[in-house]
């Protein structure tokens, strides 16, 4: 058995959330009672009630951070941060996984199980800012990034590839992965996060947003973890621009994780439950029945809470505008 960890709050995610859980706990196969942590890690509006009492029917444990414990609430990835330590405090197995809620569960997700000595797992991303050998276009960002938290690039591994790609930089994608509670994983994540952000530190285009993904690789170089990696069936990424054509995922007929990002909205939806359909219809069948169980549109609809979080997207925007407009780009390794 595992802990699973998620993050939660008013409006859309709460609905993203519910669908994530149900899915693990309908087809999760033995880890599906594993123990579900869903952690609302900044203030704002009150969840809805029939989510806490859908919390209730699912077995799910509803935690609120406290006042402080969230570095930088004006950017969402932070909820993730608070989440990892809560969990890391609050859970009693030896596995503890993160996991998005844009993700469907297809089947137990057993790789994500640790075993023997391993201490960390996830897979890798390759959308930007991946780096690719032969291509130091982002190697100057790493080798900054490297420094800030404490490691070198040198230390990090390259990750062999198939196909016409070159190895890869190790850089795991944050949407899923887990660790093994004790190592001071945790503290690590939560200490690099803010160290990164206080840096200012971006990418040659500007990009910042990703630190709770650029962090993971050297949080694992400096802390010398055995890691595995996933492969695309174990953490399939079905993303709004990959689900049809040259460049689409690989299928999902063995796919015990989906993450789908935001391929459920319009106007990918459809394509996206095409392929569902035609690839797991036992799935797609559960999920036409649970939406037309659920109303998708529930929600605490009080105007004061509308108001309160619709004033805190304002201030959060605000706050992240002025922090991209101080950002340091690095340059490109490809400049001449």
């Amino acid at each position: 058995m595992m802990t699973f960890v998620c993050c939660v709050e008013y409006g859309r995610l709460e609905q993203q959330t519910l669908l994530m859980i149900e899915s693990l706990r309908t087809f999760g196969g033995d880890l599906s009672s594993s123990r579900v942590l869903a952690v609302k890690g900044r203030r704002g509006p009150s969840l809805a009630p029939s989510t806490l009492r859908a919390f209730e029917r699912l077995g799910v444990e509803f935690v609120e951070a406290k006042e402080g414990e969230n570095p930088h609430p004006w950017l969402n990835y932070a909820n993730k941060v608070v989440a990892v330590q809560t969990a890391e405090r609050m859970a009693r197995t030896e596995t503890i996984a993160w996991i998005d809620s844009d993700i469907f569960v297809l089947s137990a997700p057993n790789s994500l199980v640790l075993k023997g000595e391993e201490q960390f797992i996830a897979r890798r991303e390759w959308l930007p800012p991946a780096m690719l050998k032969g291509d130091a276009h982002f190697e100057p960002y790493w080798r900054d990034v490297c420094q800030v938290l404490g490691t070198s690039l040198d230390d990090l591994p390259w990750l062999a590839t198939e196909g016409r790609c070159a190895e890869q930089l190790a850089y795991f994608n944050s949407g899923l992965f887990s660790w093994r509670r004790g190592i001071g994983f945790a503290d690590a994540y939560y200490s690099a996060f803010s160290t990164l952000l206080r840096s200012k530190l971006a990418t040659p285009e500007g990009q910042f947003f990703t630190a709770d993904q650029v962090i993971l690789s050297p949080i694992v170089a400096r802390l010398g973890l055995k890691w595995r990696e996933l492969t695309p069936d174990e953490h399939n990424m079905v993303f709004q621009g990959l689900i049809t054509g040259p460049s689409a995922a690989p299928a999902m007929n063995k796919s015990s994780i989906v993450h789908y990002s935001r391929s459920m909205e319009q106007p990918y939806r459809e394509a996206f439950l095409q392929r569902l359909n035609a690839e797991r219809p036992e799935f797609a069948n559960w999920l036409t029945r649970y939406f037309a169980m659920h109303d998708k549109n529930e929600s605490n609809s009080r105007s004061t809470d509308k108001l309160v979080a619709k004033a805190l997207r304002i201030a959060r925007g605000l706050q992240y505008r002025l922090y991209d407009r101080s950002t340091i780009r690095s340059r490109s390794g490809n400049a001449q």
